[in-house]
């Protein structure tokens, strides 16, 4: 048996794909069958009902449009990484995520649902994005997923067969 959970995890990546993608092409929402689990797990019933299409971000509590308006800033990423940087006295690059996370955002939301803050709290400026679950954006999103997996995959092999090959 080799690599069984480079094999699982590489499967349950395809199978979460295949899903969001059938989910948007079909508009078939994955929400309906998985949200309201959450949301109860979460202690969040009073959310907005996501069964008929896009729900207006103000219907969503106001300590959620807060959260989400804080996470998706810029300006509120840019602090916590300075300040994580002094503390640390080094850059912790995990966090860089974050930032990118915020900057894939900004064109791939569109201002029908939940458009992307990223000048929050010194602008309510929002650029009007493809929404990320259109098959073009989907079809680069997860075209760049498989890539970097194979390119992680074959530096992996790689890096075994040059570990098992015999010194001379």
């Amino acid at each position: 048996m080799r690599n069984t959970g480079v094999l699982f995890f590489g499967g349950v990546l395809i199978l979460i794909g295949l899903i969001v993608l059938a989910g948007s092409l079909f508009d078939v929402s994955i929400w309906k069958f998985f949200g309201p689990f959450l949301l109860i797990l979460l202690g969040l019933p009073d959310m907005p009902d996501l069964g008929h299409g896009h729900p207006d971000i103000v219907d969503f509590p106001a300590y959620a449009q807060d959260f989400y308006n804080s996470g998706h800033s810029l300006f509120v990423f840019a602090s916590c990484f300075a300040l994580v940087w002094l503390i640390r006295r080094k850059v912790l690059w995990p966090l860089a995520g974050w930032g990118i996370h915020i900057l894939i955002d900004i064109p791939t939301h569109s201002l029908k649902l939940f458009p992307t803050p990223f000048l929050w709290p010194f602008s309510s400026y929002k650029m009007d994005g493809i929404a990320w679950r259109s098959p073009s954006i989907l079809l680069l999103n997860f075209s760049a997923l498989a890539i970097a997996y194979c390119l992680w995959l074959y530096q992996r092999r790689s890096a075994g067969k040059r570990r098992d090959r015999p010194s001379v």
